[in-house]
């Protein structure tokens, strides 16, 4: 996840196994201003905390998240006929259908503007291709990105103006970066070296020099890699309970990271970084889920959780 100024999106992604219709969940949605809706509907901000379905739709990958502004939020998934489905909010309602993107799997998305937005998946292939929103428009076709080839969803972040690094697994359980510095793409590199990887990567970008990720290792426990703007540090273990399940990772706010997991027990657990270090582990309550979260946030102290129970419900929680 990477926290952005201004308009800019921070964005995560939900991994899944199995058939999922589309449910979302999402904690806390407190609006700077309230979104301008029309007759008999509340804006969300003025709402409590809670839970929602978002139907539709049934997906086989989880959905993920994007924010390019206020009140928007954008969420992407597979359906059974592998199909990537879109659908969008504006802080009052969600558009009245889902969108098919044709046919890939694994989706994720980053915002650099209002005005632009990338979407990346993974191809039947298994290499990466994107496609761009621009100007209110999607690209007519998806591109390759070629490279090592993937498994799992990627996860791209916005480092920088007009700046992409773009992290996956490789079929081989290595960490893999590929970045966009508004010309081209670059060669694959390998963060961490050949260590192996028990789930896809969840990023945070708390400064162009100052990169987040956090990975499972063999043993299910978090660990966590931090790019200084020269070199990659050495994995840290951050213990707690084991998951299953990606961890996810947002930044709302500055200096600051949160943390979530999914245990054995479909617990949701959460951690915060902050300039005086790791506080411990907490519970948060809800639901149990059988999938690891999708988080992502419009701007300060604004966290949107998203997550599928047991029923294969999608649920969203502000």
């Amino acid at each position: 996840m990477v926290h952005l100024p201004h308009l800019l999106t921070t964005t995560i992604i939900l991994a899944v196994s199995g058939l999922l219709p589309v449910t979302q969940a999402r904690r806390q949605w407190t609006h700077s201003t309230a979104a301008v809706c029309p007759a008999g509907v509340r804006p969300r901000d003025t709402l409590p905390g809670r839970w929602e379905t978002i139907n539709g739709t049934v997906v086989y990958y989880p959905p993920t998240a994007a924010s390019w502004g206020p009140d928007r939020l954008d969420v992407f998934g597979t359906n059974k006929a592998g199909n990537l489905m879109h659908r969008s909010g504006n802080g009052c309602t969600w558009s009245a259908e889902w969108q098919n993107m044709g046919g890939l799997a694994a989706p994720a998305a980053v915002a650099l503007s209002s005005a632009r937005m990338h979407l990346f998946a993974n191809g039947f292939d298994g290499y990466l291709y994107q496609r761009t929103w621009e100007g209110g428009t999607w690209q007519p076709r998806w591109i390759s990105l070629g490279g090592t080839r993937a498994q799992g969803a990627p996860v791209p972040v916005n480092r920088g103006p007009g700046l992409i690094d773009l992290f996956y697994v490789t079929r081989s359980s290595s960490l893999a970066l590929k970045s966009w510095d508004g010309i081209s793409w670059s060669q694959t590199s390998f963060p961490g070296g050949s260590t192996y990887v028990s789930s896809e990567p969840s990023v945070v970008v708390l400064g162009i020099d100052n990169v987040h990720v956090f990975v499972l290792g063999e043993d299910y426990l978090v660990r966590h890699l931090v790019w200084d703007g020269s070199t990659w540090s050495a994995w840290q273990s951050l213990g707690g309970e084991m998951s299953p399940l990606k961890p996810v990772a947002i930044s709302d706010r500055a200096g600051t990271i949160d943390l979530y997991i999914v245990d054995t027990e479909g617990i949701v657990r959460h951690r915060q970084l902050t300039a005086t270090g790791w506080a411990e582990w907490e519970v948060i309550d809800g639901p149990t889920f059988v999938n690891e979260l999708a988080i992502t946030s419009w701007g300060q102290n604004n966290i949107d959780i998203f997550a599928v129970d047991s029923k294969l419900a999608v649920w969203h929680n502000w």
